[in-house]
Formats: structure tokens, C-alpha cells, sequence
């Protein structure tokens, strides 16, 4: 997380410019049985979130941007407008939603950055950030999670899809 605390240090307090605060997440898809019924759905995993507020322990369905992209509906990395996240994605139960970017980690783990603001794909920082994470932080991560011990699908109480 300290690559994260360094480009928000570089630009929300050195640049002014606050609403490059952003928030991390590592969305983890699996299936939970109910009653006779399997479902899939997402849940977080790991987050950060710097001074901003908390992630919405809401699980994710298979309406959300995140198992468009583990199901290939959508390519990763895909930047969702906070537009698109309201009228493409899940319902999250609220009226403002934010503009994000997510990346595949793995068959069934994604990774999404947001922020607070209305942020536009051509926005630099957001390049910058989304060229950094593409070419070495989700590789990094991939890497890592390929040799997990035991099933990642349990971390957060869920079986493998």
C-alpha cells in the first residue's frame, strides 16, 4: 500500500488536488449455497482506504463490473465512469456512485481503485495510476496469489465457482 500513500502524497497534498484520494479493493468471486440454490457472488477481501470512507460490506452479484470482468463479458482493465457503474453495473443502494478502475488478477479475483470525483479515463493521474498497476502491480499480485496455500475462495467464506 505504500505505492498508494506515495502518489496520493504526490498528488493530493503536494499538487492540491484532493480528489486523487482513492480507495483500494481485492474482490474475491465465488459461490455460497442457499437453501437449494448456488449463488455467485463477490466480496471484499482486502481494502484500503486511506481518510476515506469505508467500503460498503455489500456482496457483489453477477450484475456487478467486477463478474462482468471475471466472466469476460467485460476486458480488464476497464475504466467504469460513475455514469456507467449507476446504469451498467450492480445496485449498491445509493445515489452517487464513483468513477473506478478495475484489473483482472486472476479467474476469479479482481482489483478496483475509485475515487471520490468525477475523474475522466484521460485524466493523467488516472493513466499514470492504471499504467503502473497494468504493467507491474497486478502481475506482482497474480504471481503472489498463484501460489497461495489452499483455496482463496474460502478467505472470504465462499467456495470456488
Amino acid at each position: 500500500m505504500q505505492y498508494f500513500d506515495f502518489t496520493r502524497g504526490m498528488f493530493v497534498t503536494f499538487a492540491g488536488k484532493p480528489q486523487y484520494k482513492s480507495r483500494l479493493a481485492v474482490i474475491i468471486y465465488g459461490e455460497e449455497q442457499r437453501g437449494e440454490t448456488r449463488t455467485k457472488l463477490g466480496r471484499l477481501w482486502l481494502r484500503y482506504i486511506g481518510e476515506l470512507s469505508p467500503h460498503r460490506g455489500i456482496d457483489f452479484t453477477t450484475d456487478s463490473i467486477g463478474y462482468k470482468i471475471i466472466s469476460g463479458k467485460y476486458p480488464s482493465p476497464r475504466f467504469v465512469t460513475k455514469d456507467e457503474a449507476k446504469r451498467d453495473g450492480q445496485d449498491r443502494g445509493r445515489e452517487a456512485y464513483r468513477p473506478f478502475y478495475i484489473f483482472l488478477i486472476n479467474q476469479n479475483t479482481v482489483l478496483a481503485i475509485d475515487w471520490p470525483d468525477d475523474l475522466a479515463k484521460d485524466d493523467k493521474y488516472v493513466d499514470m495510476v492504471a499504467q503502473i498497476m497494468n504493467r507491474d502491480i497486478i502481475p506482482a499480485i497474480a504471481e503472489l496469489l498463484a501460489h497461495w496455500s489452499g483455496n482463496l475462495t474460502a478467505e472470504v467464506r465462499l467456495e470456488p465457482l
